[in-house]
This record gives C-alpha cells, sequence and structure tokens, in this order.
C-alpha cells in the first residue's frame, strides 16, 4: 500500500482570506452534489476523500515481488483521493493531496501525483481545481503509460485483487449484449451462464437444456463445457444458477445415487417411504439407518439369519454380477440383468409360499377366495390344507374334522361382503341370530347360529346341510324331519338336548 502528499505543508497557523474561503465553499458543496459518495472528514479546515474507479483497458500482468507470474487483471479496486484545503487555495497554491492504493507502488503513486501537479500549473492554477484532478484519475488514459504492471509484495493483497477483477468483469458482462454460441440469440449478459476458466457462455434457455437432457440420459457424471473442444467442468454453483431449484435437487439426487450404485457395500432400504442408501455387510445383511429396517440383501425382506431366500447356484449368479461391475459405476445391462434375476427369484418365492403343487400334475394352484376344496386344470380336486386328492370323495374329506371346509380369512371375507351382518345372517331361517348360540355343522365343521325364531334345525351357511342344533344329527327335509322332532326326538324349539 502506498501513500504520498504533495503541496506546502504549514508549520503555523495562517490567515485565510475570505475570497480563498468563499470559493472553497463553494467548490465543496458542488463537489457534493456532484459525488454524493464523498466522505468529508473535517470541516475546518475542508478536508474530504473519495473513491476513483480506474480502469486499466488491458489485461495487466501481476508480479510478485517482481518475479513474473501467470495472472492478470484489467480491473483494480478505486483509488482514494484525500484532499484538505489550505490557506492560499485555490489563489496561490494547490491544496494538500494524499493517494491511497493497495496496487499501486511508491514510485507509481509518486509518479500519479506529479501528474497532479502537472494538472494544476498547466490548467487549474489560481482556481478550484478538485474536479480536474478527479477527473484525471478517473481517465483511462492516465494508466496506459503509468501502470505497465502490478507488482505485489503483500500475500494478502493478491486475493483482493483477483476477487475485485472477478466480480467487476461479471459486472460488465452482465450488463452489456452478447450472441449464444448455441441457438445465435442476442441477450443480456445477466441471462447466460458463464464458465469459471475457459470464458465460455451461454443463455439460460440452451444451458438448462443441455442440463435437463443429461438428466434425461442420465450421463450426470463429469459433466464439461457445452463446447465440444473444452473439457471445463460443470460446476453445482452454475447448474443452480442455470436452471432452477427443482432441476438442480433432481441433478443432485441422480449424480449421488450413481455414485452410491457404483460402491458395491451400498444398497437401498426397500421401504417405498425411505429408499435410504444402507451398507451391506458380509452376510447379506444391512440396516437402514434411517428406518431400522434390517433386511436381505439378496431377497430385500426381513432378514432371515439361517433361512435360504434363493437357491446356491442363483445365489452365485447374483454375487458374481455384484462383484463384476466397476467400482464408480455400473452398466445398464449389468443392472437390468441383475433385476431381471432378483425379479425371477422374489417372483418363484411368492409362487411358492401362496400356492399348493397339484398332486396329480404338480401345477402350482392359488387359492383366490372360496373354500379349500381346490379344482386343477388337469381335473383333479383336492384339499387345500393337507394337499390330499379328494376327486373320489368331494366334500366328505371336510366332514371328519381333519381339515376346514373354510379358513377364518375366508370366513371374515364373506362377511364383510355380506354387510358384517354376522355369520349366519344369510342363513335361510336364521336371520337375525345370536352367533354366540349355535353349533358347528356336523359336515363342514363351520359354526352356525340359531335363528331368532328359537327353531333347533338350522340350515349351515357354508354347505347347505340341514342338522339338528341339540344333537348335531343331519336332519334331512320330509317324513325324517318330522320324527326327529316329533315325540320322543328332539323339541322342535327351546334349549333342552336329548
Amino acid at each position: 500500500m502506498a501513500s504520498l502528499t504533495t503541496g506546502e505543508t504549514q508549520t503555523r497557523p495562517e490567515i485565510i482570506s475570505t475570497e480563498d474561503q468563499e470559493e472553497q465553499q463553494d467548490e465543496l458543496e458542488a463537489l457534493q452534489s456532484i459525488y454524493p459518495e464523498l466522505n468529508t472528514l473535517s470541516n475546518k479546515p475542508p478536508f474530504f476523500e473519495l473513491a476513483i474507479d480506474v480502469n486499466l483497458l488491458r489485461q495487466t500482468p501481476i508480479l510478485h515481488n517482481h518475479s513474473p507470474t501467470s495472472l492478470t487483471i484489467t480491473y483494480v479496486p478505486p483509488i482514494v483521493l484525500r484532499v484538505k484545503f489550505c490557506s492560499g487555495y485555490p489563489s496561490l497554491r494547490m491544496p494538500i493531496l494524499d493517494l491511497d492504493s493497495i496496487w499501486l507502488d511508491e514510485t507509481q503513486t509518486q509518479q500519479l501525483l506529479h501528474i497532479l501537479n502537472e494538472v494544476w500549473t498547466e490548467e487549474y492554477e489560481g482556481g478550484p481545481a478538485v474536479y480536474g484532478f478527479i477527473d484525471k484519475l478517473s481517465s483511462d488514459e492516465t494508466y496506459v503509460d503509468l501502470v505497465k504492471c502490478i507488482n505485489v509484495q503483500d500475500e494478502a493483497t493478491l486475493p483482493i485483487l483477483l476477487r475485485y477483477n472477478g466480480m467487476k468483469s461479471n459486472e460488465c458482462f452482465q450488463a452489456a449484449t452478447h450472441t449464444c454460441p448455441v441457438c445465435y440469440d442476442d441477450l443480456l449478459g445477466s441471462t447466460f451462464v458463464q464458465m469459471n476458466h475457459c470464458s465460455h457462455y451461454y443463455c439460460q434457455t440452451c444451458f438448462k437444456e443441455y442440463i435437463e437432457h443429461s438428466i434425461g440420459t442420465g450421463a450426470v457424471d463429469n459433466l464439461t463445457c457445452l463446447d465440444s473442444s473444452c473439457t471445463e467442468p460443470i460446476t453445482m454453483q452454475q447448474i443452480t444458477q442455470g436452471t432452477n431449484k427443482e432441476t438442480a435437487d433432481r441433478f443432485e439426487r441422480i449424480q449421488l445415487q450413481k455414485t452410491l450404485d457404483g460402491m458395491a457395500d451400498i444398497v437401498w432400504c426397500p421401504k417405498n417411504t425411505c429408499a435410504t442408501p444402507c451398507i451391506e455387510d458380509s452376510d447379506n445383511l444391512a440396516e437402514c439407518p434411517q428406518c431400522r429396517f434390517a433386511f436381505c440383501t439378496i431377497c430385500y425382506n426381513n432378514w432371515h439369519p439361517g433361512v435360504q431366500c434363493v437357491s446356491a447356484e442363483v445365489r452365485i449368479r447374483m454375487m458374481q454380477a455384484k462383484n463384476n461391475r466397476t467400482r464408480m459405476l455400473q452398466s445398464r445391462q449389468e443392472k437390468e440383468e441383475q433385476l431381471k434375476l432378483l425379479h425371477e427369484q422374489m417372483s418363484l418365492a411368492v409362487i411358492e409360499k401362496s400356492t399348493n403343487q397339484c398332486p396329480s400334475c404338480k401345477m402350482a394352484v392359488a387359492k383366490s377366495a372360496g373354500c379349500n376344496k381346490m379344482t386343477c386344470s388337469c381335473g383333479t380336486k383336492f384339499c387345500n390344507q393337507c394337499n390330499e386328492d379328494i376327486t373320489d370323495i368331494g366334500y366328505e374329506h371336510f366332514y371328519n374334522g381333519a381339515c376346514d371346509l373354510f379358513d377364518q380369512e375366508a370366513l371374515t371375507a364373506w362377511n364383510k361382503e355380506m354387510g358384517n351382518m354376522g355369520r349366519n345372517v344369510a342363513v335361510r331361517g336364521n336371520q337375525g341370530g345370536d352367533f354366540s348360540i349355535g353349533e358347528k355343522c356336523p359336515r363342514c365343521r363351520q359354526m352356525n347360529a340359531k335363528g331368532a325364531d328359537g327353531s333347533n334345525r338350522l340350515l349351515c351357511w357354508a354347505c347347505n346341510t340341514p342338522y339338528c342344533y341339540l344333537c348335531r344329527s343331519v336332519v334331512t327335509k320330509g317324513k325324517f324331519a318330522k320324527n326327529h322332532f316329533g315325540k320322543g326326538g328332539c323339541p322342535q324349539h327351546g334349549d333342552k338336548k336329548k
């Protein structure tokens, strides 16, 4: 930093003439109106400072302790001009001047002060001169021969110069009009995205389309400048500037996911509400750090230590597919093959869990609804509970009580379909019956409620078998039913059993 002074230094107070005092006051008011940013340091005598912007007009090399570097700048921080009015100004002599700058050395500052002294002598001697000093310091031509290079001695100064040059360069770029090299539209610079080092720039519309296309194709790794001959990487800051928050977040999410997909020990939590990346242990166990779900990384179901989820052959193939992928990126084909293999095994597991094999043709048969009497496409009838062939005996298989004709799930579904009015609501003659008062059917072993009329003759809602509530004997229509509830038999009504 350099700071020098020119002008006569007063050793004792001198009387300022009234005419000079009025001239100084008028000049100060004029300068304050022209430069609102002028900072007044003292009023008696007038002492003020002003920051003056400087443009070097060309790329100026930077030296570090007089040693060349590869750095150049065009814009430099303002020079601070301090002015102190003294006695004899402006009638006899120039004011006291002081220059303050972080990029001018002492020699350059001395030369600049000499230039200002010439301005006073040649143009303004005897009159107000501060505006002329400011105009000379603001002129770009003043520095053409004066500043051939900038010598930086203080290491803290260099970052300040580079940041200021970048800031001013960006301001000038945004204020000017430029042509997009992709769509050839002439637009204001504020609508462009600039690369950091290669100086290429593109309008936000073309840049956003490029980013969205890269997201759509999954090519989000090592994204570079749109110029095919340029290899400068595109930063996340540029993507945020040139697109919108939704696109930038999506790009960052896909980039993270691809990076994690390329890591052999990273799997994703299978819960749709979570989908958090998890670390896989050597025994195919992973625990989600978000929802704490422990799952098998082969079948993605609950962790099942000691229980085989796929065959040994399939397990080996899946492990080989995992190990063959590259550390950073798995190809689309490898991923599709692994997912296909996994889906096949999961489908087989679901089929094995939810179906029974026909005892005749070994075809897998699934029960969708209804009773446990199954019929295969080959014509064989078998029990869904014990898998026994019941083609010849049919429903009689369920009369001995070993297997239930209906599962509890089937009963619940039937009751829900009938409007939750009770298991026996659809039984003829038993509407409104109390299910807590009932007996199991002697044939299908399903519970039937006693009707509201109190009749001891029940009709099974499941297999339509008529039977006695008191003795559970099958009671068919006609003479047998009359004899059963007649004299010496069970009462037609009442609770007394034989």
